[in-house]
């Protein structure tokens, strides 16, 4: 056992940096989400929170322990309350812990932007999305939710309190202020960029 967390230290202890953690208008919340969104924003107002915890600033770490025991929640109000930023954004909209800022920062904005299916399945037992939402302490709550449609409203809207606007595929939309140089009249064929497996639900029910 001191052999194993003595291990941990070390992986911890690698990932420490130590750089200054500068004032941001707007925060990405996942590293993940950065790709989605740099060709929207200004990248020089902007920070990034890497959830996956590649690297570990040890004054956020320190600064922590004022919300409680140093977890990724923990260490997320700590990135924030740093950085002072005036919005949050987010395409990972499946993260629990996203909708736990509102509560805890009420002056910042918040919003999600629906990047995948969001169905009642999990990689394990009680895991999925919509249970973690069910079973958090505060109820969540974030300013504005873009989903794709008008189903993610029937399926959250008893479970975040928020605004829903059905604005589509991000990713797809990235094209929508593209006008073509002349009216061809021609039929076109649009493509989507992902289709849900409908055998994984009920092909009645909301998820399919």
């Amino acid at each position: 056992m001191p052999t194993r967390r003595w291990s941990r230290i070390q992986q911890v202890l690698r990932r420490l940096t130590f750089a200054r953690v500068p004032h941001r208008d707007v925060v990405i919340y996942d590293a993940f989400s950065e790709r989605h969104l740099y060709p929207l924003l200004d990248m020089s107002r902007v920070a990034v929170l890497d959830v996956e915890f590649h690297k570990v600033n040890a004054w956020v770490l320190l600064y922590s322990f004022r919300f409680g025991r140093p977890n990724a929640r923990t260490y997320l109000f700590a990135f924030l309350a740093i950085r002072s930023p005036k919005v949050v954004i987010t395409t990972c909209d499946n993260s629990i812990n996203f909708y736990t800022i509102k509560d805890k920062f009420p002056h910042i904005v918040t919003i999600a932007v629906q990047n995948g299916r969001r169905n009642t399945f999990g990689p394990r037992r009680d895991s999925s999305f919509q249970f973690n939402l069910a079973h958090l302490d505060r109820r969540p709550k974030v300013d504005s939710y873009f989903t794709f449609g008008t189903t993610e409203h029937l399926q959250f809207k008893p479970l975040i309190d928020g605004r829903f606007i059905a604005h589509g595929n991000l990713k797809n939309n990235y094209l929508a202020h593209v006008k073509a140089s002349q009216s061809c009249g021609r039929r076109v064929m649009s493509y989507i960029s992902s289709f849900p497996n409908l055998k994984s639900g009920i092909p009645t029910s909301v998820d399919s």
